[in-house]
């Protein structure tokens, strides 16, 4: 008899003597812990996204000077964010405008991106920070209340999504 099948063998006599017993018992305690698993991780993940937030990047919104929004990223050095193509793997920024009040916000306008060789295919992106544009109309006699719901991501070594809320008031001219 080969060895591999004998293997096989005492593995089939051993799990129907008792073994059974003892898979069962290992189960109940893995299903038992498991949501604590799943509670760690989703708070390791939570904390490395705030501290992505706190200190790798910082977002502002504010006018320019051709009266357009701009949406200004700045990150920590060697910190990276994703442009509108963002590779196998990464987070493409979304622009949410949909709390603002006397605003008519058209499509954000993306500077020319860097290509980033991740040895996977690669993407491209920003690094050390960006500036959107985002062309606006709105009715200068009124004040508006632009508000932005950012989501991105960046990256270093590890890669975190970050989410900001944005407002920028304006006064009636």
């Amino acid at each position: 008899m080969p060895v591999s099948l004998f293997f096989y063998n005492a593995a089939l006599v051993a799990y129907s003597a008792g073994m059974k017993r003892l898979s069962l018992i290992s189960l109940a305690i893995l299903l038992a812990f498991a949501p604590f698993s799943v509670f760690a991780q989703k708070k390791a993940e939570q904390g490395a996204q705030k501290k992505a937030e706190q200190d790798v990047i910082q977002a502002n919104l504010a006018l320019n000077e051709a009266g357009a929004l701009a949406i200004v990223l700045r990150l920590a050095p060697g910190w990276r964010t994703y442009g509108r193509m963002p590779g196998a793997s990464g987070i493409a920024p979304r622009f949410d405008f949909s709390g603002s009040d006397n605003a008519r916000i058209g499509a954000v306008v993306y500077p020319p991106p860097q290509f980033f060789d991740d040895g996977v295919g690669g993407y491209y992106g920003y690094e050390d920070g960006v500036v959107f544009t985002a062309p606006m109309e709105r009715d200068p006699a009124l004040a508006s209340h632009i508000r932005l719901r950012l989501e991105a991501g960046v990256c270093r070594d590890l890669c975190v999504p970050v989410n900001f809320d944005l407002t920028l008031d304006l006064t009636p001219r």
